[in-house]
């Protein structure tokens, strides 16, 4: 088999994983495509950060080094996939990520909600997602997930007593509230538990311990405005 469609079949299943499929589905996909070009003998392993495809004797592996939420990319994916195992041309469609106004606005939305529904003043749900906005703004400082979710925490953790600092009315505990359901990687476990219960077992561990480790990372990011500014 051709060597080029081995690779294309490995970065459609790694963008997929990418943007939030489950392994199972990643796999699947890679599998019908396989089949749809001819292939005879051939095996897939997908992980969270690692997909290997052989195929014919050629052995691609692709390397996942980010994993987000984008369901937009991931029915293009779906939609492109189900096209070649059709036998039909795909849709030209180009990746697309949520407008800025759209993200921010979503920001706005899940933090202030949070922290309403957890006893906080309006003014309050309006600073945390004016926080909220500020942190996903922050630049890539590390290449690691788990340092860069720490920078995060300490940002979001610190910038909370500001309105406090500056004489405003408000609660600081509300407005951490609101902002740190931006950063507990909640789909992340359901992932996790989801691809323990199809049998991906190791990537569910995977998964999930990751998960666990970043969510310390968010409680002690959070616990240093705590312990700066907390009295």
């Amino acid at each position: 088999m051709d060597r080029k469609n081995v690779e294309y079949v490995c970065s459609i299943a790694a963008k997929m994983i990418e943007n939030g499929a489950e392994i199972s589905r990643a796999e699947d996909s890679a599998y019908r495509l396989l089949k749809s070009f001819g292939c005879i003998n051939y095996a897939v392993f997908c992980l969270s950060s690692l997909v290997i495809v052989c195929a014919d004797g050629v052995i691609v592996m692709n390397r996942i080094y980010d994993n987000n939420l984008n369901l937009s990319e991931l029915d293009r994916l779906n939609t492109m996939s189900r096209c070649i195992c059709s036998g039909v041309e795909p849709i030209n469609r180009r990746s697309q990520e949520y407008p800025l106004l759209c993200r921010f606005s979503a920001i706005i939305l899940a933090t202030g909600s949070f922290c309403v529904y957890f006893g906080g003043t309006l003014s309050d749900a309006a600073f945390s997602g004016i926080i909220g906005i500020i942190i996903s703004l922050l630049p890539r400082i590390s290449s690691t997930s788990f340092a860069q979710i720490f920078i995060q925490s300490i940002t979001a953790g610190v910038l909370s007593y500001v309105p406090l600092l500056l004489g405003i009315s408000s609660q600081p505990a509300m407005i951490m509230i609101g902002t740190i359901m931006l950063l507990i990687p909640g789909i992340a476990i359901g992932s996790a538990i989801r691809d323990i219960m199809l049998s991906d077992t190791i990537s569910g561990l995977v998964e999930l311990t990751q998960s666990l480790f970043y969510a310390l990372a968010i409680a002690l990011g959070f616990c240093v405005g705590v312990v700066l500014f907390g009295s």
